[in-house]
């Protein structure tokens, strides 16, 4: 053994050993293999050894074991398939993509965030817990719901959730070690009257909830064991990469009903629209009846006129990038007037841009007008403005992101 390279050996401190024992029995399934490979690699840098990528071999005290070979077409489908779903802080693999996680189950609150720091922390985290309550009680005012949705206790199971995703994600494709790069997460809360049952987990981590946290259990209006079921379902993935340019923006498509509640029937209505788009259509601008753009199928919607920022103030969803372009336009002067821009005015622009979790401020190139006869589109030159924006936005971003895992 003494003739084996040292580059090639990763030599496993005593509870490392212990963790590596574990994982013995995993051996029996290709995912647990690929599982293996990565916790090997980071258990290497933690070392301060160096472990081959595709063939690792671990020595800690009598166990060992020889070449584990993952050929790179087995990576190749790890990270086509590098996801995790999860469900009431339960999380697994998964092979379903984060529209079918929505689609499949009941209709609720959803939203969609990033990480940063590779999956350590998120963006924006308070903005979104809260934008998926609030957004959950305006649906339950729409459909006349008789009792409160005990908030207290969907927060508490949101976050736990979200921090078993992420730490999952980590550990099972070691990230940080392996891919490195940040992930994109979309979080689904829904409810159901108490007296569905189908759902046991749900009603026995309430019961959990309410037995662990008295206080808040005294506090509401009635105990757990009387509230609507909650579930909380969340999809992780890497974090897509930023589309190149040239960005092509399409509108068509009339505003959703009740925009200002992120509901996951939106998914589902917006498959028509996304069927007719141009091949080369990177989103798609919903619009009034008087012609006035709201914002984008994803994402909201900005033009900028005579150094001047316009957005819908109304009729639209308030995004998590959106709300820290207000913030950035103030600190550097620029004007925002919340006004949507009217299509007639298109030309008068001197750019556009649309904000959205995984693209944050992504300047448009072109517009198409496809509705009009002749179909029409408009070319931006000049993005300056907007990559200010988009600068200053990024240099934020640790500064309105928390630490989760």
């Amino acid at each position: 053994m003494a003739a084996e390279s040292s580059a090639n050996v990763v030599r496993i401190t005593p509870v490392l050993s212990r963790q590596l024992q574990s994982l013995q029995q995993l051996l029996h399934s290709r995912s647990s293999k690929v599982s293996l490979l990565n916790r090997c690699q980071s258990w290497s840098s933690r070392t301060g050894r160096v472990a081959s990528r595709h063939s690792v071999r671990v020595i800690a005290n009598e166990n060992s074991f020889s070449n584990i070979a993952m050929n790179s077409a087995l990576q190749s489908q790890l990270q086509q398939h590098d996801q995790v779903i999860a469900k009431n802080s339960t999380a697994s693999w998964t092979s379903i993509s984060s529209k079918e996680m929505l689609k499949n189950n009941p209709i609720g609150a959803y939203t969609t965030g990033r990480t940063i720091d590779d999956g350590c922390s998120i963006f924006q985290l308070d903005y979104h817990v809260d934008r998926l309550l609030a957004s959950a009680r305006m649906m339950r005012q729409s459909e006349h719901f008789k009792r409160d949705l005990d908030e207290d206790y969907a927060r508490h199971e949101i976050l736990s959730t979200i921090r078993t995703s992420l730490r999952h994600y980590r550990e099972v494709y070691a990230i940080d070690r392996l891919y490195g790069g940040d992930l994109r997460f979309t979080v689904l809360l829904t409810w159901a009257p108490h007296d569905d049952v189908s759902d046991a987990s749900a009603r026995l981590e309430q019961l959990r909830y309410s037995a662990t946290h008295p206080r808040a259990a005294a506090a509401s209006d009635q105990n757990h064991a009387q509230n609507d079921l909650v579930n909380i379902y969340m999809h992780t993935e890497r974090l897509p990469p930023v589309p190149k340019p040239p960005i092509v923006c399409e509108v068509r498509g009339s505003p959703r009903d009740n925009a200002q509640a992120k509901n996951s029937q939106w998914v589902t209505d917006r498959v028509a629209l996304e069927k007719k788009r141009a091949a080369d259509v990177d989103e798609i601008l919903l619009e009034s009846a008087d012609g006035k753009i709201l914002e984008g199928s994803q994402s909201n919607f900005f033009a900028v006129f005579d150094g001047k920022v316009f957005t819908a103030g109304e009729g639209v969803l308030a995004g998590t990038v959106r709300d820290v372009v207000f913030d950035v336009c103030e600190d550097l002067g620029i004007p925002v007037h919340l006004v949507a821009p009217n299509r007639a005015s298109c030309a008068t622009w001197s750019c556009a841009f649309i904000t959205s979790t995984s693209r944050l401020v992504l300047p448009i190139d072109v517009i198409s007008f496809p509705t009009e006869s002749p179909p029409r589109r408009h070319s931006f030159t000049d993005h300056s403005l907007a990559l200010q924006i988009r600068d200053a936005v990024l240099e934020t971003m640790h500064r309105k992101s928390t630490r989760i895992v």
